[in-house]
């Protein structure tokens, strides 16, 4: 597989936007700044213009990677990871954010499937706001992620 990126660090843009006028325009303002190495999209973006208009878009300005960030991809039953991978690939991305908290089952096909498509897997374990873990008043055990 070649690699992702073509710097070793770099920062990626979240397009947290709402429109197709934003998107574009953050793609344009950010695409030729050095040191921007890929964009992450997220799920209120893809689903609202569906993932290959998005990267249709981004393709028209740079070769910069997409990252597709599905808010906790990867949590479904293990059959679903080659039908998520299939439809992530054929869209154009070429990297997956996935949290797997149904289990190690669903990590490794979720991995497997992403890999197969010719995509970069991108494993979270804990999320950052809080009430997140059960010391906090969230639902997963303090130690789930490890």
């Amino acid at each position: 597989m070649k690699k992702l990126f073509h710097l070793m660090q770099g920062v990626i843009p979240a397009c947290d936007v709402s429109t197709i006028e934003e998107f574009k325009q953050l793609i344009e303002r950010t695409c030729t700044i050095e040191g921007i190495v890929g964009y992450k999209v997220g799920c209120t973006l893809a689903l609202s213009y569906g993932l290959p208009k998005l990267t249709e878009i981004a393709a028209e300005q740079t070769d910069l990677p997409l990252i597709y960030d599905h808010q906790k991809a990867g949590t479904d039953i293990p059959q679903m990871g080659d039908k998520f991978a299939v439809v992530c690939a054929k869209a154009g991305v070429k990297a997956v954010i996935i949290f797997p908290q149904a289990g190690p089952a669903t990590e490794k096909a979720f991995i497997k499937a992403l890999f197969q498509s010719g995509l970069v897997p991108w494993v979270g374990g804990e999320m950052t706001h809080e009430k997140y873990l059960s010391g906090e008043g969230g639902f997963l055990v303090d130690d789930a992620p490890k």
